[in-house]
């Protein structure tokens, strides 16, 4: 399909008629990123679901959507401040509509600046792309935030804990973009 005239683009902040459009965008586009390749399908949306929905509930999500109609979605951006570095989970905008400036305009939305260097954490062809344009780096483990984190140590115990993170067992699962010792 080719290009389309659009009119005026409205960004705004994610609602909850949104979510469905999100999720399933979401999932199905990463579904072909080179990490989700080799991961089977059941195990990947049962568990990659879990991890959009925990990024979604604490972090700033807009829609690029029509002035004239909200409903009519063209893009979002899922993004978050850490320790003053902008961190980018998610842009994704429908085949159809790139190329016509709407991935700028969600970074804008979400105060991105190309002098400073910014953080993604899903890596796709799209992204790998915007990454050298905009001034980005990848990395992966920020996509497990602090909220995560704190789920997977409770759900592994204090034992286990200590065997991954060793003396850094408490603050390894508070703050943001820490690794495992084995990662």
């Amino acid at each position: 399909m080719g290009r389309r005239e659009i009119g005026i683009i409205r960004i705004r902040p994610a609602i909850e008629e949104d979510i469905p459009f999100i999720f399933s965008t979401w999932l199905k586009s990463f579904r072909d990123s080179f990490f989700a390749q080799n991961i089977s399908t059941t195990i990947y949306y049962a568990e990659h679901h879990k991890v959009v929905e925990r990024l979604l509930k604490s972090c700033s999500v807009f829609v690029a959507c029509s002035d004239k109609d909200i409903s009519q979605l063209y893009g979002y951006i899922c993004a978050e401040e850490i320790d003053s570095i902008l961190v980018v989970h998610y842009v994704y905008v429908k085949h159809s509509f790139r190329w016509l400036g709407i991935g700028r305009q969600l970074l804008n939305a979400v105060h991105h600046n190309a002098t400073n260097v910014s953080i993604y954490t899903h890596n796709t062809k799209v992204s790998r792309g915007l990454a050298n344009k905009f001034n980005f780096v990848h990395s992966p483990y920020v996509a497990l935030t602090a909220e995560y984190r704190k789920e997977e140590a409770k759900a592994l115990g204090l034992k286990q804990r200590e065997e991954l993170y060793g003396d850094d067992a408490k603050e390894s699962v508070s703050r943001p973009g820490r690794q495992r010792a084995n990662d």
